[in-house]
């Protein structure tokens, strides 16, 4: 045990049973090969979370979801795919969202106004009102790359108007 202040900072009052180490952080109970030597650098690939707990899906989208609100970095960061053919009907009460496109074609409807714009490779659309949205995957599945504040927890899905609940 000699070892573990050195490659695990802040796990040298550990706890064993019979599931392994555990130590506490912030009041929750985390085991040693759920964090894997967390230091200063989170690192994850998107092959570990594909098929995981972290990967949500719903009709028309799947959502991989890499970084989360236990990770402390305020903001959630997702892979997200939604399937040519989808028109989602979003409203993100509790969270502001931030999308990148890196592939396939569609466009977002601000349901408000009517404006519509184009998605491709390259474009970067915002929801920082909290706004009531309808995207669409045109030509090819779309993949974006997300962010949402507050970070979600993980295994939310959508509500019936097309938000995520707000964390406890």
């Amino acid at each position: 045990m000699a070892g573990l202040d050195r490659y695990c900072p802040g796990f040298h009052r550990e706890k064993h049973d019979r599931r392994g180490p555990a130590a506490r952080i912030g009041g929750m109970a985390v085991r040693f090969r759920e964090v894997k030597e967390r230091q200063d650098v989170i690192v994850r690939e998107l092959k570990d979370v594909i098929g995981s707990w972290r990967h949500a899906s719903g009709d028309g989208w799947e959502s991989r979801r890499i970084v989360l609100a236990d990770d402390k970095m305020g903001c959630s960061l997702h892979d997200t795919l939604v399937k040519e053919g989808a028109e989602l009907h979003l409203e993100y009460k509790n969270h502001l969202e931030v999308n990148y496109c890196i592939e396939g074609e569609g466009e977002v409807v601000d349901v408000a106004t009517g404006t519509s714009w184009p998605i491709r490779p390259g474009t970067m659309y915002a929801l920082d009102k909290h706004d009531r949205h309808i995207l669409r995957a045109i030509k090819g599945d779309l993949r974006l790359v997300c962010t949402f504040s507050p970070a979600l927890l993980g295994r939310e899905t959508h509500d019936a108007d097309g938000s995520y609940k707000l964390a406890d």
